[in-house]
Formats: C-alpha cells, structure tokens, sequence
C-alpha cells in the first residue's frame, strides 16, 4: 500500500502559486491569438511600425509582463540575496529593463489604438457586398466580423461609420454602442498606466533591499502608492467583467493575485532585513 504525504503549509503555498502563474500564462496565449486573428483582418500590405504596436500591443504587454512576473519571483523569492549581489542583479535589471521597454511600448499602442478608434467619420459606402473582400465590422474592441459574401446582405449600410485609418466600420452608439468600445478602450490606457506605476515602485522596494533595506517612511509611502495604484487595477478589473468579456476580467484578477504573490514576497524579504538591522 502507498502512503500519502500531506503537503505541507509552506508546498500548498507554492502549489498554489504556481498554479496561477501557469493559468496567467495560459491566459496570455488566448490574447496573443486574439491578437494574431486581429493583424488578418486589419493589417494592410503596406503596414509600419506603428501599425505593429497598435495591434499587437496585447502581445506585446504579455510576452514582456510573463518575462517580468518571472525576473520578480526569482528576485523576490527564489534567489538568495548574495547570490544577486554578486553582479547576478545587473543580469536581472538587464532583463526587467528590455521588460519595461516593452510594457511601455505597448502602453502607448493601447493610447494609439484609443486614438483610432476616436478618428471615425460617416461611411460613405452604399453596397458592402461591393467591397466584402476589403472590410471588417467592428463588433467590440479587438474583435472584427469579416464582411463576407454570404453576411454583406444582413448588414445594414445605413448609419455606418468608417474607421480613416482601417478597412473597419461600425455602428455608431445608437445602433451598437461604440461609446462602449472606446470606454473600454479607456480601461485599456487607465489600466497600463497604474501597472506601470505598480512595475516602477516593485523595482524601486527590490533595489532597496538589496542594499540592506529602508526607513520605515520609505517602505510607508511605497506601500500608499501602490494601495492607489493596485484600487485603481481592481476597478478597472470590475468594469471589463460587468462591461467587457469574461475573460477580460478573470485575466485582470490572476494578474492581480499573481502580483499580490509577489508583494508577499517583498513583505518577508524586507521582515527579514528589518529583524537583521535590529
């Protein structure tokens, strides 16, 4: 007969953990696809730079916020502090730099997609089947119907609106509600902008403790603005599950568990260099 061992509090803690890193992770994926679906339908043959950061921003902000969640466990949890100031740290600030390159670059995407989506003016098309190959139909943000043979004749051309930038329309708010879209758009900007209050002041309370740790007044106003900036997140996180999809908000909330892991990380590493100043 085999016997069980009952884990214990400590490997429930990390099981968990990891668990949720993992549906984190699994959860970006679903976002890199949506992205890759996006690029098909809105990608013209002579796209930019620009064009790249707009649609793929989400993809962009997951690949460098997964890269990230890893470089601040192994930092807050998983190496030994000696071990990081043998130089080791200059590896990992290396690499949560290229992260915070990344994170902001796809911060001014979700400000140059809000841009677009603000720049409409009245469609001048009167037959869509006449133009089924070339458009898409804004259905809600991120996601485009393409406007096809066999769907033009059930879609109504009056009241259309035209994306100038895109071979998108959309039906304005009183048809289909497109003052939704851009308020969640809005989310999108508000959003990357408390994150990225919240990535600086980790990276702030890391460097801090690997130089022995801080006043009490430090680790105080560090704490008050990340409380801002983490009510902020948790906001925005209950307006995209009321307003935008289900997966929306259930990948705000792991991020937001998976980075409250991290800050308990920093409250026993900074106990600890504080019961070591005493």
């Amino acid at each position: 007969m085999i016997k069980s061992f009952p884990l214990s509090r400590y490997q429930m803690f990390l099981l968990l953990k990891y668990s949720l890193y993992l549906l984190v992770t699994i959860n970006s994926i679903s976002f890199i696809h949506t992205d890759i679906v996006a690029a098909r339908l809105t990608l013209k043959n002579d796209f930019d730079l620009q064009d790249i950061q707009t649609i793929f921003s989400a993809t962009i902000d997951s690949v460098a916020w997964l890269a990230l969640l890893l470089v601040y466990e192994l930092e807050t949890s998983v190496i030994d502090d000696d071990i990081l100031n043998r130089g080791y740290k200059w590896v990992f600030y290396g690499v949560s730099g290229l992260c915070y390159i990344a994170i902001f670059y796809a911060a001014m995407g979700y400000w140059n997609k809000l841009q677009i989506l603000l720049d409409y003016s009245p469609s001048q098309i009167i037959d869509l089947c006449a133009q089924s190959q070339s458009l898409s139909l804004l259905t809600s943000l991120d996601e485009y119907l393409p406007i096809t043979e066999s769907n033009c004749s059930s879609i109504t051309a009056e009241g259309l609106q035209k994306i100038n930038s895109l071979p998108v329309v959309f039906y304005p708010p009183s048809y289909k509600g497109l003052d939704g879209t851009i308020a969640i758009a809005w989310v999108d900007v508000i959003n990357a902008s408390a994150w990225l209050a919240i990535v600086f002041l980790i990276r702030l309370d890391i460097i801090v403790e690997l130089n022995g740790g801080a006043s009490r007044w430090v680790f105080w106003v560090s704490g008050l603005a990340k409380i801002v900036s983490y009510l902020v997140l948790i906001v925005m996180a209950i307006y995209w599950s009321i307003y935008s999809s289900f997966i929306d908000g259930w990948d705000a909330f792991l991020w937001l568990i998976s980075f409250f892991f991290i800050e308990m990380n920093l409250i026993s590493w900074q106990s600890e260099n504080q019961e070591a100043m005493e």
